[in-house]
């Protein structure tokens, strides 16, 4: 989804010859409320109210990418997420109020067996199509 919230901007702001259109606040915005609004979906999620699910994540501005943030009487990070953040930048994820990443390790799942899982399945799936896999690039027992 950070990927998406950066491309639609630019593209717009492309499209249109204007670097002033559709700040990051309004960006923010469709990724949010808005979203949930096009979904039908407003009354239970989209914001932080009392009575909506607790859909929430945190994400660690202290990337050299994410620098400076300002706060005073220039406010940049809502730019700075638009613009400059990562999926890997995040690091808890609450949906519905159910803590599923923490300190980016995944609570729901195992994620080194979802890994190994994935990856046999990739190369068995090649093999039987005949396709040849050099050693090297084999699942050795460790994930990648």
């Amino acid at each position: 989804m950070m990927e998406e919230m950066k491309y639609v901007p630019l593209l717009q702001k492309v499209r249109q010859y204007d670097a002033r259109v559709m700040k990051a606040e309004k960006v923010l915005r469709m990724a949010t409320i808005d979203g949930a609004k096009a979904l039908g979906l407003d009354r239970e999620i989209g914001s932080i109210e009392i009575g909506k699910k607790a859909d929430l994540i945190t994400v660690d501005f202290r990337k050299l990418h994410l620098t400076p943030v300002l706060t005073q009487s220039y406010n940049n990070i809502v730019s700075n997420l638009v613009y400059s953040a990562q999926g890997s930048e995040v690091r808890n994820v609450m949906v519905d109020g159910k803590l599923l990443m923490d300190n980016r390790k995944l609570t729901t799942v195992d994620e080194e067996e979802v890994i190994r899982e994935g990856q046999l399945a990739a190369e068995q799936l090649l093999e039987r199509r005949e396709v040849y896999i050099p050693k090297e690039y084999r699942f050795q027992g460790e994930t990648v």
